[in-house]
C-alpha cells in the first residue's frame, strides 16, 4: 500500500510518503504562509524520488486541525483536487493527537498539548501515558490562558507552539496558585505535528485494536467529512458576528 500524508496545520509544512514496505520518506519546509505555493511541488518531489505518480497512491492521510485556518484549507483543497480524478481511501487525524504521539516519556505521565489559537486563546488537549500509549483525558478544546493554568495539574508536561507566547505566563500563574504548580516544558523540536508521525501512527492503528476509547483516525467518506476542525470561529467570522450585533 502506498500512503501519502499531508500536514498543513502549522507553520511547518510536512509531507510524507510510504511506498509499500519501504521506509517513510518525509519533506519539511518552514516558511509560514506559503503552504499554497509549496505543497504541490513538495508532493511532486517525493513522488519523483519514489518513482510514483499521484494515481499510484492508495491511501491519503490528512491533518484536520486545529491549527492555521489558511493552512488547513490549502491541505483539504489539494486533497480534493487529487480525489477529483479518482476516489481513494482517506483518513483524517487531529494535530493535537499527532503531537502527543511523537512523545515517549515515562508511564503515568500527563501531557498537555497547547497550540496558539491567537487572540488570547489556546487549543488544548490533555493526555495520560498508560500501557505505552497516550490516552486522551479531555476533549479537544479552545481555552483562555487563565482557564488553562487553573485546569492543568501540577507536574504535567507541556508541549506545543503556545509555549512561545505563554511560557512565562504559565510559570507565573502556576506559582501563584495554592499549592503552587510546576509545569515541565518540552523543547521546540517536538512542538509540531509531522506527516511522518501521521503515517507511522496510522499503520500501527490499522494493525491493532484501539483501546483508548476514541479512534485516532476517522475515515473520510462524505463531503462534510472533508472539512478542517477549527474549534473556534475565524477572525472574519467573529468580526461578522460583531458587525451584526452592532447593527
Amino acid at each position: 500500500m502506498n500512503i501519502l500524508a499531508l500536514e498543513t496545520s502549522s507553520s511547518v509544512l510536512t509531507v510524507a510518503l510510504k511506498r509499500g514496505p519501504e521506509e517513510i520518506l518525509e519533506s519539511n519546509l518552514r516558511e509560514f504562509n506559503k503552504h499554497g505555493e509549496h505543497l504541490v511541488p513538495v508532493i511532486r518531489g517525493l513522488l519523483k524520488i519514489r518513482k510514483l505518480s499521484i494515481k499510484n497512491i492508495h491511501t491519503f492521510v490528512i491533518d484536520r486541525g486545529p491549527g492555521s485556518f489558511t493552512g488547513l484549507r490549502i491541505g483539504f483543497a489539494t486533497l480534493k483536487g487529487f480525489l477529483a480524478a479518482k476516489k481513494k481511501s482517506c483518513y483524517g487525524c487531529l494535530s493535537l493527537d499527532m503531537i502527543a504521539e511523537n512523545i515517549e516519556i515515562e508511564e503515568g505521565s500527563k501531557l498537555a498539548v497547547c497550540l496558539d489559537a491567537y487572540r488570547g486563546r489556546i487549543y488544548n488537549r490533555v493526555y495520560e501515558r498508560r500501557e505505552s500509549h497516550w490516552h486522551p483525558v479531555t476533549q479537544p478544546q479552545t481555552v483562555s490562558l487563565e482557564d488553562l493554568s487553573k485546569k492543568l495539574p501540577g507536574g504535567i508536561y507541556v508541549i506545543g507552539d503556545a509555549i512561545r507566547r505563554y511560557r512565562e505566563n504559565l510559570i507565573e500563574s502556576g506559582l501563584d496558585q495554592q499549592p503552587p504548580k510546576k509545569f515541565y516544558f518540552l523543547p521546540e523540536k517536538f512542538w509540531y505535528p509531522t506527516a511522518k508521525t501521521m503515517i507511522r501512527t496510522f499503520l500501527i492503528w490499522r494493525r491493532i485494536s484501539d483501546k483508548r476509547g476514541q479512534p485516532l483516525f476517522q475515515k473520510l467518506v462524505k463531503a462534510e467529512d472533508f472539512v478542517p476542525l477549527y474549534l473556534r470561529s475565524s477572525e472574519a467570522e467573529e468580526k461578522r458576528k460583531y458587525h451584526v450585533v452592532l447593527y
